[in-house]
């Protein structure tokens, strides 16, 4: 079977512990398509607006935005394990939900924190 048709049928990453982190990145069993949530230990589900773990009852009324595309959640949880290795991590310019790089001018300010144009659509539904 080729990577791109693995792919297709996984439905959990699980990645070596990093300090006091043993994280996964699992697809929804709510949604379909591309949602998939950054979990820590199998029980807390990161919280993307908050930007930390916590103990959330995921069924089909978990709140959209805790859900990512496949790759944002690998984007996003590499800057997780950055964060708590301790190593510095550069916040202007980026979105507060999905972790992007988009610089200053390009984001919008709603909560007292900057979002991409995508993410604060998604916001304001």
């Amino acid at each position: 079977m080729k990577p791109e048709e693995m792919l297709k049928y996984a439905t959990k990453f699980e990645f070596p512990p990093a300090k006091n982190l043993r994280l996964s990145i699992e697809k929804s069993v709510f949604l379909g398509g591309d949602h998939w949530l950054i979990k820590n230990m199998g029980t807390e589900v990161f919280d993307p607006i908050k930007g930390k773990f916590g103990f959330v009852r995921i069924n089909e009324s978990t709140p959209k935005y805790y859900y990512l595309s496949l790759k944002d959640a690998f984007e996003l949880l590499k800057w997780i394990i950055r964060k708590e290795e301790g190593n510095e991590i550069n916040y202007t310019g980026r979105c507060r939900q999905c972790g992007k790089f988009f610089g200053e001018d390009q984001l919008k300010e709603a909560y007292g924190w900057n979002w991409c144009q995508e993410c604060y659509d998604d916001l304001q539904d």
